[in-house]
């Protein structure tokens, strides 16, 4: 099993452009059809940490402009945004960083998980 981690600006293309009113009322109603129902703040995700296995995303931290944790998953209720689809390792451009640097970004996004794990 290979553990790498990277820190990228992959899918942030948006940061800050909330949804619109129409997005919001949709994605509300149709809630339980979601796989990351607490990703409610993935517009505002400037920076990803994230954990690959075997090339494969395992773990993610999204960061805000101002480097506050916004959203962090897998839990119990949130698959994770990046673990919901079949990228891999090879679809993302971005800077190797060190495990003990994921792991304490990992535990800075711990309350986004309370209650949820």
């Amino acid at each position: 099993m290979t553990a790498i981690f990277l820190k990228t600006a992959t899918g942030t293309g948006t940061v800050g452009e909330k949804p619109s009113w129409v997005e919001r009322f949709c994605s509300r109603l149709f809630s339980f059809l979601h796989s990351n129902p607490s990703y409610d703040k993935l517009h505002l995700v400037a920076v990803w940490y994230i954990e690959f296995i075997d090339g494969e995303p395992w773990r993610e931290v999204g960061f805000d402009l101002a480097g506050k944790p916004v959203v962090s998953g897998p839990d119990a209720i949130n698959y994770g945004f990046w673990l919901d689809t079949n990228m891999t390792l090879d679809d993302f451009s971005g800077e190797s960083i060190p495990k003990e640097e994921f792991e304490s970004v990992w535990l800075l996004s711990k309350e986004l998980r309370k209650g949820k794990a």
